[in-house]
């Protein structure tokens, strides 16, 4: 019973150590490419300090940074991270019946191409 109440609280620290990924340091962090610092961002989603100096590096390089592929980049690595996903959806044109007022009747009509996306939470 003592070897499981000294073992118990190790174990949990060297799982915890794992999780966590290792701080950033500022000169690694120049060498980093615009896409590593945008997957960064979902990374290091839960260190406060860390993201300001992500986006602090991310503001510095200015117009270099593509921010819809950033912002996909992040919401990656953070789907991968937990069960909660973000995947965009594509429907092609197609041909509805519509109730038409003026007519007084349905009738044919196509709707153009829709776009969304499909979320799922844990």
């Amino acid at each position: 019973m003592k070897v499981i109440k000294l073992f118990f609280p190790l174990g949990i620290v060297a799982v915890t150590s794992c999780v966590t990924p290792p701080p950033i340091n500022e000169k690694k962090l120049l060498t980093w490419t615009n896409d590593e610092l945008c997957r960064g961002l979902g990374t290091y989603k839960d260190d406060g300090p860390s993201i300001l100096k992500i986006y602090s590096e991310l503001n510095h390089r200015g117009s270099r940074i593509d921010n819809e592929r950033c912002y996909a980049l992040e919401n990656a690595v953070r789907s991968e991270a937990s069960e909660f996903s973000i995947t965009p959806t594509v429907r092609p044109p197609q041909q509805e019946h519509v109730f038409n007022k003026e007519k007084g009747r349905y009738i044919l009509q196509q709707s153009g191409p829709r776009a969304g996306l499909d979320i799922r939470t844990p």
